[in-house]
Formats: structure tokens, C-alpha cells, sequence
């Protein structure tokens, strides 16, 4: 075939009305072998925004500011305990957390990419 009949028969198929270039099923053999899709995970966001709002609790007692809410927590019955904690062991908790859910989720992501 001469580059110019390929050229033409390239430009109508571009042209043509049909959606799909004739490929004998192989599109559909390709679609049938992907993955079927992953149904929307809710803990993910869930703990996402939970670690943010840790942080910004803990933004609130390390930088200035930190006195309303320990004044706040203060006023509360039975949360003496959380006030006297130190700032490094409260980074240290939420740092310690955040590794975990990290490792969770990426050890869940190598899972399911081996299966796949």
C-alpha cells in the first residue's frame, strides 16, 4: 500500500461517522480483562479529615493561642490530664499516628495492585 492510499484511507476513517476504528474485538477483549473498578472507600476521607482536625488542635496549643484552649479545656470536668500533657509527647502521638495510617493505607494500595 502507497502512502498515499494509506493517508486516504486514514483521513476517512477520521472523518467516518463510526466511533471506533474496526479492530476484530480487540478493544472489547482489552476492556474485558482491566480490573473491575474499586467501589469508593469512606474511611480514607473519614481519616484524612479526622488527622487534619488533630492538627489544627494541636496548631492551637503549640503557636500562640494555645491559652484559650487550654482555658477551654480547663473549664471542662475530667480533661486536667489532657492539659498536662506536654507539647512534644502530643506531636509525638499524632506523629506516631499518622505513620500508622499511612503504612495502613499504603500496605493496603501494594496489596491490591499484586492481586491485580
Amino acid at each position: 500500500m502507497s502512502p498515499e492510499e494509506l493517508d486516504s484511507e486514514l483521513r476517512a476513517l477520521l472523518h467516518s461517522e463510526s466511533e471506533a476504528v474496526p479492530d476484530a474485538g480487540f478493544s472489547l477483549r482489552v476492556a474485558k480483562a482491566l480490573p473491575c473498578r474499586r467501589a469508593q472507600s469512606w474511611l480514607r476521607p473519614v481519616i484524612l479529615l479526622g488527622m487534619t482536625f488533630i492538627g489544627c488542635l494541636l496548631g492551637f496549643v503549640i503557636f500562640a493561642g494555645g491559652e484559650v484552649l487550654q482555658q477551654a479545656l480547663a473549664r471542662v470536668s475530667h480533661t486536667e490530664w489532657v492539659i498536662a500533657l506536654p507539647v512534644p509527647w502530643l506531636l509525638l502521638v499524632y506523629f506516631l499516628s499518622w505513620v500508622a495510617v499511612a503504612s495502613a493505607v499504603g500496605d493496603r494500595a501494594s496489596d491490591e495492585s499484586r492481586t491485580a
